[in-house]
């Protein structure tokens, strides 16, 4: 199992004044190594037994209890065009946290944390974004590590509201 308690980010965060990013790393079904911010990463864990309910996004592979919270989990193979992991003997849960919202994502094993400097980082070529779902490359050990757009995944799954409250608060003067 792998966590990420505050005490253990605390480094990672102070890369980010250096122009440096933390990333795990893991495979999803070949040999191409993806990677994620690790400051997005809660902890990485068994997948556990997952309820799909009627009319779910094809992505969202169920739901599971995380700590109390009832949180969606997407098959990220799935979403990046490879067979489905769930149900699978390597599939893990990689629970994440940004934008104040909690998600799970299927992953295969994970790989390591590797550091990258942001010089490292490219631009892909539109062949190899994934229908935009990788947002830099990077290389380690002579192999591409694909940086996964993980917001663009969930707005795929679930676009943000762009709708107005019918009634807007007076700002006070």
């Amino acid at each position: 199992m792998i966590a990420a308690p505050a005490s253990r980010t605390e480094p990672f965060t102070q890369l980010a004044g250096y122009n440096r990013l933390a990333l795990l790393t893991f495979r999803l079904g070949d040999n191409v190594r993806f990677g994620i911010n690790i400051l997005k990463t809660r902890e990485v864990l068994r997948l556990p037994e997952l309820e799909r309910l009627p009319g779910m996004h094809p992505l969202v592979a169920g739901g599971c209890n995380y700590r109390g919270e009832e949180i969606a989990v997407i098959d990220l193979a799935s979403a990046m065009s490879y067979p489905p992991l769930a149900g699978q003997n390597s599939a893990h849960l990689m629970v994440t946290e940004f934008n104040r919202s909690r998600q799970g994502f299927i992953i295969g094993q994970p790989d390591r944390i590797i550091h990258c400097k942001g010089t490292e980082l490219t631009q892909p070529n539109s062949v190899l974004t994934y229908g935009g779902r990788v947002n830099a490359l990077t290389h380690v050990d002579n192999h591409i590590v694909a940086i996964i757009d993980v917001e663009q995944i969930l707005a795929s799954i679930e676009p943000a509201s762009t709708e107005i409250p019918h009634s807007i608060p007076a700002l006070a003067p």
